[in-house]
This record gives C-alpha cells, sequence and structure tokens, in this order.
C-alpha cells in the first residue's frame, strides 16, 4: 500500500515536470523541470517499485507529452522546440535502457518499443544527415547499447514467445527507414536470432536481416506498432524502387491517437 502511494505520487510528479519542460508558458522553469525530470528517470536512488509502474509512466505521460510537442514544433517550423524533444527523446532512450531488464519482463513491452522507435524515427532527418550532431549522434549510441541488451537478454526471446511478435523483424523494417547503417552493422544478412513460436497457420516473416525484407517507408513506426495493436496481417508499404516483396506487418488502424508520433497529448 506504502509502495503503490509511493508510485501514485512519483507519477504525479514526472507529469508535471514533463509537462513544465515541454510548455512554452513556463519557459523560464524549463531548465529546471528538464533537470528533476533526469533526475528522477536515472537516478540510481529513485525506482519504481512495480514494473508496471515504468509501462504506465510511458505510455500514459513521456510518450504523449513528448510527441504532442514534437508534432507542435513540426508544424510551426521551430527549430528551438525540436532541439527540446530530441534532448527528451536522448532522456527516454536512458531512461528505457537503463530499466530494461525491468521493462524487457512487461506483456506490453513489444509496444513500448514501437513507440520509442517512432518517436526515434521522426528525428531521422538528423539521423541521416551527413554529420550527426552530438545530441542526435547520442541518441543513435544509445539505440545500438538497447539492440545489443535485447538481442543477448534470454528475457527478450520470452517477450516475443507471448507475444508473438518477431521483434527483430519488425525493428530491422523500421531501422531501415531512418538507421539503416546500425541495422547492416546489427542485422546483417543472413543473421537468424532465435524467432518466436508461431502457429503454423500464422503469416510468416523473414529472418532478421533477410533478403526478403524491403525497404521500410517514412513512418513505418508507428504503422506496425498500429497494425500489431489491431492483429490484421497485411503487407507494409514499400519502396518503389526495390523488386523485393515487403515484410508481412499488420494493418495500421487500430492505434489510440496519443500512440501516433507527433499525435498525443498537446504540452
Amino acid at each position: 500500500e506504502d509502495e503503490q502511494a509511493w508510485c501514485n505520487l512519483w507519477m504525479l510528479c514526472l507529469k508535471a515536470f514533463c509537462r513544465i519542460a515541454h510548455d512554452t508558458r513556463f519557459a523560464p522553469l524549463g531548465d529546471a523541470a528538464r533537470e528533476c525530470l533526469e533526475r528522477a528517470l536515472l537516478s540510481l536512488d529513485v525506482s519504481a517499485p512495480f514494473p508496471s509502474a515504468w509501462r504506465d509512466c510511458y505510455d500514459q505521460i513521456l510518450f504523449p507529452i513528448v510527441s504532442g510537442k514534437l508534432k507542435a514544433a513540426a508544424a510551426a517550423g521551430n527549430a528551438a522546440d525540436e532541439e527540446v524533444c530530441i534532448r527528451s527523446v536522448l532522456l527516454l532512450c536512458r531512461s528505457f535502457r537503463q530499466n530494461l531488464h525491468v521493462i524487457i519482463l512487461l506483456p506490453e513491452m513489444h509496444m513500448l518499443w514501437l513507440r520509442l522507435l517512432g518517436l526515434i524515427e521522426a528525428f531521422k532527418h538528423r539521423i541521416r544527415a551527413v554529420q550527426r550532431d552530438a545530441v542526435t549522434n547520442d541518441v543513435v549510441l544509445t539505440l545500438k547499447d538497447m539492440l545489443q541488451a535485447m538481442h543477448s537478454d534470454p528475457s527478450f526471446q520470452k517477450v516475443q514467445h507471448a507475444s508473438g511478435q518477431d521483434m527483430w523483424v519488425l525493428t530491422s523494417t523500421v531501422l531501415e527507414t531512418f538507421c539503416p547503417d546500425l541495422k547492416s552493422e546489427l542485422m546483417p544478412t543472413g543473421s537468424t536470432p532465435n524467432k518466436p513460436h508461431r502457429d503454423s497457420a500464422a503469416p510468416t516473416q523473414p529472418r532478421w536481416g533477410g533478403a526478403t525484407e524491403a525497404p521500410a517507408a517514412p513512418g513505418v513506426a508507428t504503422e506496425v506498432a498500429a497494425g500489431v495493436a489491431a492483429g490484421v496481417a497485411t503487407p507494409p508499404p514499400s519502396a518503389p524502387s526495390s523488386s523485393a516483396p515487403p515484410v508481412a506487418l499488420l494493418d495500421p488502424g487500430g492505434m489510440p491517437r496519443e500512440a501516433e508520433v507527433g499525435g498525443g497529448a498537446g504540452a
């Protein structure tokens, strides 16, 4: 009971810090709020007592607020707000990585992962730049670290079995959109990590980095997450220049609005 009360208070604080940090009306408090948010998410002295608290933290607070601010920044062409958002995404990545040993046990882990990839994908113009800025490069390095950690963690295979989703295929499809160099490094053609058990009647998907994959279209992280939520198989959009058959993904309908990159709760 005491742990639950503490958890509720922690969530309220996170929500307040995140909203203030992304609301221009509180600009004078923005730096202080971001510092408090960072300490609340990364401090080793602060830890959520329940794994589900991390799910609610990301799913109900951090993802919607950051994606909402990103959508507003993109619509207004505001470079300063975009910078705030990319720094927030870096913080989310570091927090996700630090708590991966807990998050990876959640049955919803695959949906949280796809939503995080969707936020990163929104900055593909910075990631694919000839010369990345320092913050964007840190995002890519943290993403690489998470991928390596998940691939070596036996618990991740249990998540795949439980969800029935081949996370490596989904991740590979999204990476092709915004960071093909990282995909080439970590997911070379012919690499075949363990796949989740599937019913013989279920649609099959190509192996990790297999030759049957086609380049993903922009925004594919959102479509993949939506399709996983909807549970209906359909091929994803593929690049016009590719002659390879597309990856078997899922219907892009059915995602709650706040789960879309750039959508969700406003600042």
